[in-house]
């Protein structure tokens, strides 16, 4: 019991309260066996060591990685105390139960200053009511140069004919000398996703909700996360969606479950990365409906561009397409953009994708 509450205090203690310990409690260490301590410090292989006063105790450390939250949500690996400065929620241990996995849920007027946290609206997931203006801004991390937005959970009121009229989305880049814009958004985001290139952007950043009085039930939940140029999950420069899954599904904003409405004004690259001897996706539509005619008079605004060409109106192509890879870089895209306007409430367009193998690595 001794030892335990002697590790417990020296992981949560500074170097020099931990120093000022020793010096009053050496009588109680000497007869615990010092070779107990250090034994129990080394038996976690995820926490990395460091000496304090001359090689005398062996302070735990680790590096503050993301973690499997047990609430499901993906924490980052702190101490209790740092986890308590951030205002976070412990879900879960880490780093051999040295650290708990730390889930920061910043809120309305919030300030974010570390990587990896929840963007939620107050009281979520209850619902908020408008009219409100609910914002947080987001310090931009050494090195960032790019911004992930995941959102989690996403649901405010949707667009008018397109125009997000009732309730806004909107993300302020400062100091950005980038040309990616990023459009204003509404109505239902569930489980989409959106990168934005900060890399000639100082920051802050912020992100607003500003929500009509329309009677409207919204809730939201948005992951932040802040890559380096070269992390795994980083996406190709201009890519605002990036699927990394052989086969999966893509869809435009607000295509809830087929119930939603196209949001005018978005011209964003939807791009895959391609798995080792595969060259090419096949598009199978599973919805379809742009502005335009069928297949390619793509003159009101609304269209797919792949492969050099259009594809707009009721149906892609003959319902399949295949896109091809035109560059030597891992990955493919393809172009989605919509008009300023959408008298027909158009739908959007789901769509699903599946890779395929390069011709000569088939057989």
């Amino acid at each position: 019991m001794r030892l335990f509450l002697l590790v417990l205090l020296f992981v949560t203690m500074t170097k020099s309260e931990i120093l000022q310990v020793v010096k009053k409690s050496e009588r109680i260490m000497k007869p615990m066996g010092f070779e107990s301590l250090v034994s129990t410090f080394n038996s976690t292989r995820e926490a990395r060591r460091s000496v304090v006063s001359g090689g005398l105790f062996s302070i735990v450390s680790f590096d503050n990685v993301p973690c499997m939250a047990m609430s499901g949500d993906i924490g980052t690996c702190y101490s209790q105390r740092e986890c308590t400065n951030l205002m976070g929620t412990a879900s879960g241990v880490c780093a051999g139960n040295f650290g708990v996995c730390c889930v920061v849920t910043p809120s309305c007027g919030g300030t974010v200053t570390t990587n990896n946290t929840y963007f939620i609206n107050t009281g979520f997931p209850a619902t908020v009511s408008g009219p409100l203006m609910c914002s947080v801004t987001v310090n931009k991390l050494a090195g960032a140069s790019e911004l992930y937005l995941e959102f989690t959970n996403f649901q405010i009121a949707g667009p008018t004919l397109g125009d997000c009229t009732n309730d806004t989305f909107t993300v302020t880049i400062t100091g950005s000398t980038s040309s990616m814009t990023v459009p204003i958004l509404c109505g239902n985001l569930g489980n989409q996703m959106y990168y934005i290139d900060i890399s000639k952007a100082t920051g802050p950043f912020t992100l607003k909700f500003n929500l009509g009085s329309t009677t409207f039930a919204r809730s939201w939940k948005i992951r932040i996360v802040q890559f380096k140029t070269g992390d795994a999950c980083a996406a190709p420069s201009g890519c605002s969606l990036y699927f990394r899954d052989p086969s999966g599904t893509v869809e435009t904003f607000n295509y809830n479950m087929g119930q939603g409405e196209l949001i005018n004004n978005i011209c964003i690259n939807v791009c895959f990365q391609l798995q080792p001897g595969f060259c090419s996706i096949m598009l199978t539509e599973n919805e379809f409906m742009l502005s335009g005619i069928a297949p390619n008079d793509c003159t009101e605004g609304d269209y797919l561009l792949a492969n050099g060409q259009r594809f707009c109106g009721d149906t892609l192509g003959n319902g399949m397409l295949v896109v091809n890879q035109t560059m030597s870089s891992g990955f493919l895209q393809i172009q989605v953009c919509s008009g300023n306007t959408n008298p027909d409430m158009d739908l959007g367009f789901k769509l699903n994708y599946t890779q395929l193998p390069c011709p000569s690595s088939v057989g």
